[in-house]
C-alpha cells in the first residue's frame, strides 16, 4: 500500500509540476491580451480535443488530450489552421490587431516563466540546504587505461576549456565530449600547479547510448563518510556520518571507491583514517573485522560524495548565476544544432535532443529526490521553455513576434493565407518531431530503468 501512494503521489506531483510550467506561460499570454483588448475564445491546458471544459467570462477553459503544452487562443492573433491544433471547431475570424500589441502578447508567454524561474531561484537560494547545491568540479581524479595516461592529463589537473569552450563543472565536460568530440581526440586546456597545458584528451563512444565521453578520465570526488554500521569497527574507533575523509593510510582517496579501495587493500591490518569534522581534523585506527557476509574484511562504513549526484540545475546557490547557468545550457545545443563549431557536432546535438518524456522522466527522478531538487528543475525547465518558445519559428510565440516585427518594418501585413501555409507547415513538422523525440524517450528511459534495475540486483 506504501508502494502505491507512493507512486500515485509522484504521478500527481509530475503531473502538477508541468502544468504549472505550462499554466504560467499561458496565464502570461492571458492577461495581457485580456489587457490590450484582444479576443479570447479558449484558455486550454494540453492540445487537441477537449476532454474537461467550462465556459466562463466569454472564455473557454479546457483541458486537451494531448500532452504536449498548452496555448490561449486568440484569433487575431493566430493563424486560422490553428484552430485545428487547438482542437477548435472552425477558422476562427476577428479584426486584426496593431503589430506592436501582437508582439507584447507574444512576449507575455515566454516572460510568465521567467517569472516563475526568477521567483523559484530566489526561494531556493533562501531556504534550500547547503548539501542540495554543488556539482563534480573540474578537476581530474582518475586516470586510467592505455589511452588516457599517453595523453599526459594526471590527476590533480583542472580542466579549463574543451575545445575552447569554457567549463566550470564535469557536466560541461561531459557536454562538450560530446558535441565537440571529433575524432577520437578533443583538445583541452588544463591547470596544473601555475602552469597552463594543451592536452589532447582521448574521447570514445559509449556502448550504450553512442554518446562521446572521456576515455578513461575521471572527475576528483570528495571521499565523506555516508553511513557507519552501529556498533561496528569504524564507529568504536570513532568515525562519524558525514566526516570527510583526507586520507586513507596515507593515502589521498580521488574518490568514495578509491577510499573502499584503499580499506580493503589493507586486508585484516589497522587502517589509519583522517578525516574532517567540523573543521578539525580527526585521526582514527581502525581495526577491521571480518564479515562472512561480505568474504573478506570490513570496517563498517559507506562512502560516498553527496556533491557527484548535485544535477547542473543545483549547482549555484546564487540564483543569477544558475539562472544564467541555466540559459547557458540551451543556448549550447542551440549554438550546435544551428552553428556547429566542430564536425559532426549538429548531428551529436540532435542525437542528444529529449522530448515531454525525458522532461517528466528527469521530474519523476527529481520529485524523488527532494522538494528542492524538483523546484530547481522546474526552474530550469522554465527557462528552457522561456528561451525556445521565443525562436523565430512559426507556430512559436517567437513565429508570431516575426511576423508582427515583419509587418512593422514593412509596414505591410503578411498575406493571411501565406501566414496560414506556412503555420500549418511547421505545425506539422513539430507534430512530426514531437512524435519521434517521444518514441526514442520510450527507448532511452526503457534502457535506463534497465539498467537501474540490473544495478540493484547485482547490488544485492
Amino acid at each position: 500500500m506504501t508502494a502505491i501512494f507512493h507512486i500515485v503521489g509522484g504521478v500527481l506531483a509530475v503531473i502538477a509540476l508541468f502544468f504549472l510550467a505550462i499554466m504560467v506561460h499561458e496565464t502570461g499570454h492571458f492577461l495581457v491580451a485580456k489587457w490590450l483588448g484582444f479576443k479570447v475564445d479558449a484558455f486550454s491546458i494540453c492540445f487537441g480535443p477537449a476532454i474537461w471544459k467550462k465556459k466562463a467570462g466569454g472564455v473557454e477553459y479546457r483541458i486537451g488530450c494531448i500532452p504536449l503544452g498548452g496555448y490561449v487562443a486568440l484569433p487575431q492573433l493566430d493563424p486560422s489552421s490553428m484552430n485545428v491544433i487547438q482542437g477548435g471547431d472552425g477558422a476562427a475570424v476577428a479584426a486584426p490587431m496593431p503589430a506592436w500589441k501582437r508582439v507584447l502578447v507574444a512576449v507575455a508567454g515566454p516572460a510568465g516563466n521567467i517569472v516563475l524561474a526568477v521567483a523559484l531561484a530566489l526561494a531556493i537560494a533562501a531556504f534550500a540546504p547547503a548539501r542540495d547545491f554543488g556539482g563534480e568540479g573540474t578537476v581530474v581524479g582518475v586516470v586510467e587505461g592505455e589511452r588516457a595516461i599517453a595523453s599526459g592529463i594526471q590527476p590533480g589537473d583542472e580542466i579549463l576549456e574543451i575545445a575552447g569552450t569554457r567549463v566550470n563543472f564535469w557536466s560541461d565536460i561531459v557536454i562538450e565530449s560530446h558535441l565537440a568530440g571529433d575524432g577520437d581526440a578533443l583538445q583541452a586546456k588544463v591547470r596544473r600547479g601555475g602552469a597552463t597545458l594543451e592536452v589532447l584528451l582521448p574521447v570514445v563512444a559509449d556502448k550504450e547510448t553512442g554518446f562521446l565521453k572521456l576515455d578513461g578520465v575521471a572527475p576528483w570526488l570528495n571521499s565523506e563518510i555516508a553511513a557507519v554500521l552501529p556498533g561496528g569497527p569504524a564507529e568504536r574507533a570513532g568515525l562519524r556520518p558525514g566526516d570527510r575523509v583526507n586520507r586513507v593510510n596515507g593515502a589521498v582517496p580521488t574518490s568514495p571507491s578509491r577510499a573502499s579501495e584503499l580499506v580493503r587493500g589493507a586486508g585484516g591490518n589497522p587502517v589509519e583514517i583522517s578525516v574532517t569534522r567540523n573543521g578539525a581534523e580527526v585521526v582514527a585506527t581502525v581495526s577491521p573485522e571480518y564479515d562472512a557476509s561480505l568474504g573478506r574484511h570490513a570496517i563498517g562504513v559507506m562512502f560516498s560524495d553527496p556533491a557527484a549526484s548535485v544535477p547542473q540545475w543545483m549547482t549555484y546557490r546564487n540564483p543569477v548565476r544558475q539562472l544564467s547557468s541555466d540559459a547557458k545550457s540551451i543556448f549550447r545545443m542551440l549554438r550546435a544544432l544551428v552553428a556547429p563549431k566542430a564536425r559532426g557536432e549538429q548531428k551529436r546535438a540532435a542525437k542528444g535532443m529529449g522530448g515531454p518524456g525525458t522532461l517528466l522522466y528527469i521530474l519523476w527522478n527529481e520529485v524523488h529526490s527532494g522538494f528542492f531538487r524538483s523546484m530547481g528543475f522546474l526552474r530550469f525547465l522554465c527557462v528552457n521553455l522561456a528561451i525556445l518558445n521565443l525562436l523565430p519559428i512559426p507556430v512559436l510565440d517567437g513565429g508570431h513576434i516575426l511576423f508582427a516585427i515583419a509587418e512593422i518594418v514593412t509596414r505591410r501585413r503578411p498575406p493571411p493565407k501565406f501566414v496560414d501555409a506556412v503555420t500549418t507547415a511547421f505545425a506539422i513538422l513539430l507534430i512530426g518531431l514531437m512524435a519521434l523525440l517521444l518514441f526514442r524517450d520510450a527507448v532511452r528511459i526503457g534502457r535506463a530503468v534497465s539498467r537501474q534495475d540490473a544495478a540493484e540486483s547485482g547490488a544485492k
